[in-house]
Parts: structure tokens; C-alpha cells; sequence
């Protein structure tokens, strides 16, 4: 009787042209792709369901089939949905915009399919109710993918390389990226993340212009392998207490980290022109051989003031009088790029 009950309800939850390919659950539903006849189809489908109110998806079969080149549940109620075994997914990418905002208000989960590789420009743009999106073979996403989505909390990307310029910027609810292969980034990739809590990318070799600026709950990063820190990288992260980036060369832009005490850079040479004004360092070592260069306004911007005379200095060895690099510190004076500072020592 049960059984019996639930196959009408499943059959009278669709429309006539629709049965092969939709069965409804209450607030859920499945997608068979391979019984649908076209994406006309598979599209008044998902309209009845969502009509019955459904608001869970899992869609299953080939998207060649049917043809999925505009999205389906776009002015839906959706708020979940599962494509992960889709397959066939044309050219293995989502297109720009295939999940703009003002066409999901509801979305909150999104699993994509695992042939997908790419995903493109502005493909979540401003999905504000969007909450943890997965992509177990996703290896590039394209400016702004996510931009200014402001609930997301989680971004699940094992496998992604490359991602492109504000592709999370402005995902104020954005607790966690778990994205262990990342190498590559465009600028203000993470700009104003204000809840991210700490960022771990052990492959990641540059981090770019404005790469976390203002991501004032940011505790915690660790580059390992980053040789690059542009300007404004980590600018007003306010909450920054720890950063580990020991093969960084070229470092510029930790302005206004208001909780940053202690920082080693100890292979860089070129500190650019950002520097540290409004940081409090207590400890700051320098220790790579060689010369080392830096900006007018490194330590001497007159607007934003560095307080280098509360700061012990670590630099190596060889700046020295007669060391044989530049600049040339006076461990009598304390001064060194033509500032004073609490003490200079000097490591072997």
C-alpha cells in the first residue's frame, strides 16, 4: 500500500511529456537525463517540481543528450543541487554567469559534476544565499566566480591550479578554501574575506596584488613555497598573527596589520614600496645574503608612520660595515635603511 502510494505520487507530480525523466520526493526530486527528449523537456520538468515545491535537485546522466547550454533552474526555487553525475558536460565548464545571482536567490548547495575542469567568469556572481560549493576535478576558475557571494562559507577545489582575479572577493561568510594544489592567482583573489580565519596553500608560488586585502579576520597563513608577495598582498589584515612564507624573494605590502608583532623573511631581497606603515612589529628579520632593496615609503611613509625604534632588527652578517652589501647598517646608531630601530643583531 505504501509502495503503491508513493508511485502515485510520484507519477502525479509530473506532467504527461515529462514522466521518463523526473521523479519528486516531497521537496526532492531526480533528473534523468537519458530519458529526457530535449532540454525543453528536462525544463518543464523542473518547472512542475517547481511548482510542487521542490527545492532539491539531484540531476543524473548525459548533459549531450539533452543539450544544457542554459541552465535549466535558472528562476527556481532551488537551493540544492547535486550534478555530480552528470556526464558528458559540454566542454567540461560551467559558462560565465550559468549561475548568476538574480536568477538563483535561493541557491545554497551546489555540487558540480566530476568531468567539470573549468569554471567561468563570473559563473556565481553575487549568489547571495550560496553556502559550499564542491569541485572535485575543477583545476581553473575565472575572474569572479564568486564575487560578492556573500554567504558562502566553504570552497571544496582539491584539484584547482589556477584561479583568476576576484574570484572570492567580497564572500564575507567565507570560512574555509581547501585547495592544496593552487599555484596561481590573479589580484584581490580573496579581497575582503572577512571571516576567513587562516589560509594554507603550500603549492601557491605568487600571491598577487591585494591577494587577501582587508580580510580582517585573518589569523594564519601559510605559503611555503610562495616566491612573491605583491603590494597589498595582506594590506589591513588586522587580525594577521602569523605568516610563514620562507622561500618568499619579494615581499611588499603587510600595511595596517594591526596585530602583527613578529615577522621572518629570511630569503627576501626587494621589499618593495608598500611595507609595513601601521604594523606593529616588535621583531623583523632580514636575514637573507646579499643586497637588499626597498621603496621610498618601506619604512618612511610620513602619512601612515612605521615604528621602527620599537622593532628589533635581524640582518645578515655581510651588512656589516665592510660586509660588502647595501644597505650598510650602524650597529652604534641602530639605524639601517636610514631609520633607527630598537637593536640591530646580526645572524651568521
Amino acid at each position: 500500500m505504501a509502495v503503491g502510494a508513493c508511485l502515485l505520487f510520484v507519477l502525479t507530480a509530473c506532467t504527461k511529456d515529462c514522466l521518463r525523466c523526473v521523479e519528486v520526493y516531497g521537496d526532492e526530486a531526480t533528473i534523468y537525463l537519458d530519458d529526457a527528449g530535449s532540454s525543453a523537456e528536462v525544463r518543464e520538468a523542473i518547472l512542475d517540481a517547481d511548482s510542487k515545491g521542490v527545492v532539491s535537485y539531484t540531476v543524473i546522466g548525459s548533459a549531450a543528450r539533452v543539450g544544457l547550454s542554459s541552465n535549466p533552474f535558472a528562476d527556481t526555487r532551488v537551493e540544492s543541487l547535486d550534478l555530480k553525475s552528470v556526464t558528458s558536460w559540454p566542454a567540461r565548464a560551467i559558462p560565465g554567469a550559468y549561475f548568476y545571482g538574480e536568477s538563483f536567490p535561493c541557491l545554497e548547495n551546489v555540487i558540480l559534476p566530476d568531468e567539470v575542469q573549468s569554471i567561468g567568469r563570473s559563473a556565481f556572481y553575487h549568489c547571495d544565499r550560496l553556502k559550499n560549493v564542491e569541485g572535485t576535478n575543477v583545476t581553473n576558475i575565472e575572474d569572479g566566480a564568486f564575487l560578492g557571494c556573500a554567504d558562502l562559507q566553504s570552497a571544496v577545489f582539491p584539484n584547482v591550479i589556477t584561479l583568476g582575479s576576484n574570484v572570492f572577493s567580497h564572500c564575507i561568510s567565507l570560512v574555509s578554501a581547501e585547495m592544496p594544489e593552487l599555484r596561481t592567482t590573479g589580484n584581490n583573489t580573496f579581497d575582503s574575506c572577512t571571516s576567513l580565519k587562516s589560509i594554507d596553500f603550500p603549492k601557491l608560488e605568487v600571491a598577487y596584488l591585494s591577494f587577501c586585502f582587508a580580510c580582517t579576520g585573518l589569523e594564519f597563513v601559510n605559503l611555503p613555497s610562495a616566491r612573491k608577495i605583491e603590494g597589498d598582498a595582506f594590506s589591513m589584515c588586522s587580525s594577521l598573527k602569523d605568516i610563514y612564507v620562507p622561500e618568499a624573494r619579494y615581499v611588499s605590502g603587510f600595511l595596517a596589520c594591526t596585530s602583527l608583532t613578529r615577522l621572518s623573511l629570511q630569503n627576501v631581497n626587494d621589499l618593495g614600496n608598500i611595507g609595513f606603515s601601521e604594523t606593529p612589529l616588535e621583531y623583523l628579520e632580514l636575514s637573507a645574503s646579499g643586497n637588499i632593496t626597498y621603496g621610498e615609503y618601506t619604512f618612511a611613509n610620513s602619512l601612515q608612520p612605521f615604528a621602527s625604534e620599537n622593532c628589533v632588527l635581524v640582518l645578515n652578517a655581510d651588512k656589516r660595515p665592510g660586509g660588502g652589501c647595501t644597505p650598510v647598517a650602524d650597529p652604534e646608531t641602530n639605524t639601517w635603511a636610514g631609520v633607527r630601530w630598537k637593536q640591530i643583531l646580526f645572524a651568521d
